[in-house]
């Protein structure tokens, strides 16, 4: 989710998203690597040394791919906050194809569906939790961060995706 990528750079994290495997393309086959050790058990299991690796530069996960190995993560980062965003499912899947797998080069569901069975409907992101259109106020609260003096972004938006 664009929008909580952008409001973690905006309280000064830095997060990794699915959009990074164009940008660090050397990625992919790590990422590969560690989702084929958690749903094919082809290698040894990732720790957080192995973690610390793909997120080299990066304090936070938002998206695919990290979603995708959430309790290895969790394992991995004990001390960690997790933040689960809601959307309505089939308006965000919609919103996907029409959007991310039309701009980037990887094709996000072609490469994360053998990975979540669960991928069609995508239950995985329907939990609850925090809604972007709650604003600063809970997203700030959870990890004690004071609320910027800016707009928060409102960014999903498939012509600026496109665009870009």
């Amino acid at each position: 989710m664009i929008v909580i990528c952008m409001a973690f750079e905006i309280l000064h994290y830095w997060p990794f998203h699915g959009r990074m495997m164009d940008e660090i393309p050397h990625l992919y086959p790590l990422w590969t690597e560690a989702l084929e050790a958690r749903y094919l058990h082809t290698g040894k299991n990732y720790t957080r040394a192995d973690y610390d690796k793909l997120f080299d530069g990066f304090n936070v996960s938002c998206n695919i791919p990290g979603t995708l190995v959430a309790a290895d993560l969790i394992r991995a980062y004990p001390e960690a906050k997790v933040v689960v965003s809601t959307r309505e499912v089939d308006r965000w899947l919609r919103s996907m194809r029409q959007s991310v797998d039309s701009a980037v080069s990887w094709k996000s569901f072609d490469w994360w569906t053998p990975w979540d069975p669960g991928s069609a409907r995508h239950t995985w992101m329907i939990t609850p939790g925090f809604n972007t259109r709650d604003g600063w106020g809970p997203l700030c609260e959870f990890p004690g961060v004071p609320v910027p003096d800016v707009r928060f972004p409102h960014v999903n938006n498939t012509e600026q995706l496109l665009a870009g």
